[in-house]
Formats: C-alpha cells, structure tokens, sequence
C-alpha cells in the first residue's frame, strides 16, 4: 500500500480515497479495543458467578425439631458445594443437630397429627348396614380436611417447595374423592391393619452400591469424614437422610448411593 502522497493528476493513478478510508476503520477499532475487553470480562465473570442452587426442608432434632430450610448452592468455577440454612422467615440459622430431612410422607404425618387433634378417630365413623360411613360423618371429615387444607395455604407455603406441595394435593384430592365414594369401611380398615413380617437389613458401605427395589422404609448417615452421594445428591458428612413408609404399603424404587471416601450407614425394610 503506498503512502498516498505521490503526485498524481486529480487522484488519477493511485487509490488515496480507499486507503484512507481503510485507516480510519482501523483507527475506530483500535480505540475501542478497552471497551471491548471491559465488555468481554464482564461476560466471562457472569458465566463464572453462575451457580445452581437446591433447597430442602430439614428437622433440627437437636432444637426441638424445628423446621428450616437448607440451601445448596453449587459454585461451578471452583466446582463446589456451600450450604447454608435459613429459618421460615428468611433469616440466617445454625443448626444444632443432627438434622432428619423431610419428604412428603412427613408432612402427610403433619397432617394426620392435625386430624387427631382435631378428635376425629375411627371411633367416629359410624357405619351402615353396608359397611360404609354415614353422611353425617363425611360432612364431618369433608370439613375437616378443609380446614387443613386452609391451613396448609398458609403454613407450608414458606415450608415446602412446590414440588412437596403438589404431592400433598394430589393425596388430599385423593381422600377427598374416597370419601365423596363411601369407600372407607371396616374391609379396608382391617386390610390395612393386617400385619405381616419384614426383613429389616443394616449395612455400611465405603463403595457404590443401592437400596433394591421393595424397601418400606429406613435411613441413612454419612459417619465418614467427606461427602457421599445418595439418590443423586451430595450427603455432607455428619449428616441423616430418613425415608418413611408410604401410604397403601407402596413401596421405593431402587435408591442408588456412593460411599467412596467416606462411610455411609445404611438401615432399611422390606
């Protein structure tokens, strides 16, 4: 490319016009080379702050078996889990431990608590010559159930994730519908009481390994020194996860884990 200051006539035998123009562009872009590096640090430290996050309601056994939430957030540039527990109203909690994680099948025994509190029992079904509780009696539980619904709106709302929640619904709906059927009676009451026996198994495991399929109930500790894995999710150390019988003796999947470098408890039923 030539300076674009040899003599010529009327520009004619050279290209000023377009070399200059080439340089003009060139002058633009190199003073705005800070701007761009500012631009693209800034979105290089918005992907690096990016973290995911997972909240549990747990039970602090050792502080009256108070409910609080534990917040997990996961740091993907330093590849790491924080947790952290707030109260129901938001502000920061120290556990005092050990701490029972809740699952639905918890809050439904929160609800079968309120039932009896209310002082409605099986005593109070009074049944016909079909084995089926009057209409007064339904009325009666139809109320009941209402008003633990209401309750529910505004209890759990700050309590359980929407996921929690919707299950509690659909069971609720579920009872509701039974009820409106007439399908509770003394048939179906001793079915549910027939007891029959069960295997209850212990183990400790350092490796991968599972729960089989058909487990009732049990829990797990992690009485190691680092983190597992249970179901998916980091166990921190020092920490219990129970899981409780489900209603109309349904039974778990298989729940897989990983105790590598640690020591995971494990106690079930089937």
């Amino acid at each position: 490319m030539s300076r674009g200051n040899s003599p010529s006539n009327a520009n004619k035998g050279r290209n000023f016009p377009y070399q200059k123009s080439v340089l003009d562009g060139l002058s633009g872009i190199f003073k705005n080379t800070d701007n761009v590096s500012g631009l693209l640090g800034s979105i290089l430290s918005s992907i690096k702050a990016h973290q995911d996050m997972e909240i549990l309601l747990v039970r602090d056994t050792g502080n009256a078996d108070q409910i609080v939430q534990q917040v997990n957030e996961y740091d993907e540039e330093t590849d790491t889990w924080s947790i952290s527990y707030t109260d129901v109203n938001g502000a920061p909690y120290v556990p005092v431990g050990p701490l029972e994680y809740l699952d639905p099948s918890a809050v439904l025994n929160l609800i079968l608590a309120e039932i009896l509190a209310q002082g409605l029992t099986l005593d109070d079904i009074e049944l016909n010559t079909d084995d089926v509780a009057t209409e007064t009696t339904l009325n009666t539980m139809l109320t009941t159930v209402g008003s633990i619904l209401a309750q529910l709106d505004v209890d759990l709302s700050t309590r359980a994730s929407e996921a929690t929640l919707t299950g509690v619904a659909t069971d609720l709906a579920l009872i509701y519908t039974n009820l409106q059927l007439n399908t509770i009676s003394v048939a179906n009451i001793d079915t549910k009481l027939t007891p029959q026996a069960r295997t209850h198994i212990t183990l400790s495991s350092s490796a991968v390994g599972a729960v089989p399929l058909g487990s009732l109930c049990g829990s797990v500790l992690n009485a190691g020194n680092a983190a597992g894995v249970w179901n998916g999710i980091p166990i921190p150390a020092g920490v219990s996860i129970p899981w409780q019988p489900i209603g109309n003796r349904d039974v778990y999947g298989v729940i897989p884990f990983d105790g590598s470098g640690t020591t995971l408890i494990i106690e079930f039923t089937l």
